[in-house]
């Protein structure tokens, strides 16, 4: 992190944020992304630059699809085309999702509600459904998306520039906070391989907690941090080996730090006492750990349905 002191002289990127140039364009998206609800209301004076970070750090709501209500003419045909662009540039961005409509000047409760809406796949058939109808996961992802695409064309609108680029022309950094929050297993594993074909020129810098990310990545665009046990220091670790070619066992082992085949007691219970319980030569102290075993798996609603098979004498 950039850090400069009352007494260090100003440098070339504390020149560039205090400019605000969209050469050093950087977004930042936390945990608590959701879709606004549609708001008529143009926002006037809001300064993109100082805000697109505050979400990372505090309970600020992202602009997201509201970025309609904020263009007007074309720009706002732009935002929408190029929005469109992106979650219809992978099918596993945004799964299922085939279509937008953003209709201006709503002011009823019940045009609010239908301002935004997303066409679905549903098995063979479409159905429009308004953007605050989506599950979180959808909600969560299609409002950083709708974010960062609105973020970049403001700024070219700001400089002169002409606003109609392309998702794989798209510059700068992005900053993802749990950037699996609320998917679907099957949609984080084709999250970062979307990712990097939609926006190529793109970095992204993320934090997860799921291994189902990790397989669209290579082993040096993953950094692992742990903490010193002694200290409490952050340590960052890397691995050599390639998780696309891990179990999903092995992605829990090797990146989380577990290693139990049954991570759960009770599970480690039920496994030790299928084992005692299917040994005929037991012995009395196998034998009473056996009973304790099945008292606590009664205890805990998962006691085994089958007998122990009789003792016999060696």
């Amino acid at each position: 992190m950039h850090h400069r002191t009352s007494t260090t002289p100003p440098g070339p990127l504390d020149d560039a944020r205090s400019f605000g140039s969209p050469n050093w364009f950087v977004a930042g998206y936390g945990v608590g992304r959701n879709l606004p609800l549609p708001n008529p209301a143009r926002q006037e004076g809001v300064q993109y630059v100082l805000t697109r970070m505050s979400s990372l750090f505090d309970a600020g709501q992202i602009i997201g699809t509201g970025f309609a209500n904020h263009f007007r003419g074309l720009p706002l045909e732009v935002y929408t085309d190029t929005l469109r662009k992106v979650l219809l540039a992978h099918d596993q961005l945004v799964p299922n999702i085939e279509g937008l409509e953003f209709t201006d000047h709503a002011n009823a409760p019940s045009e609010l509600l239908l301002a935004h809406r997303f066409s679905m796949r549903v098995g063979s058939s479409h159905v429009e459904i308004p953007a605050t109808w989506l599950s979180h996961g959808y909600q969560a992802t299609i409002a950083w998306l709708a974010d960062l695409v609105g973020q970049i064309i403001w700024e070219r609108v700001e400089h002169g520039f002409a606003i109609d680029i392309s998702p794989q022309d798209m510059e700068g950094l992005v900053l993802v906070d749990e950037l699996d929050l609320h998917l679907h297993p099957s949609w984080q594993v084709g999250l970062i391989p979307a990712l990097k074909q939609t926006f190529p020129n793109l970095q992204f810098i993320v934090t997860t907690h799921s291994p189902m990310l990790l397989a669209g990545l290579e082993a040096d665009e993953i950094v692992m941090l742990d903490q010193d046990p002694e200290t409490g220091d952050v340590i960052a670790r890397t691995d050599e080996r390639p998780p696309k070619l891990l179990t999903g066992t092995e992605l829990f082992e090797r990146y989380f730090g577990i290693d139990e085949l049954y991570p759960v007691n009770l599970a480690r219970s039920m496994r030790r006492y299928g084992y005692l319980a299917s040994d005929p030569y037991r012995s009395d102290d196998d034998e009473r750990e056996m009973q304790r075993l099945h008292a606590e798996l009664e205890r805990a609603g998962v006691g085994p349905d089958w007998q122990p098979v009789p003792r016999k004498s060696p």
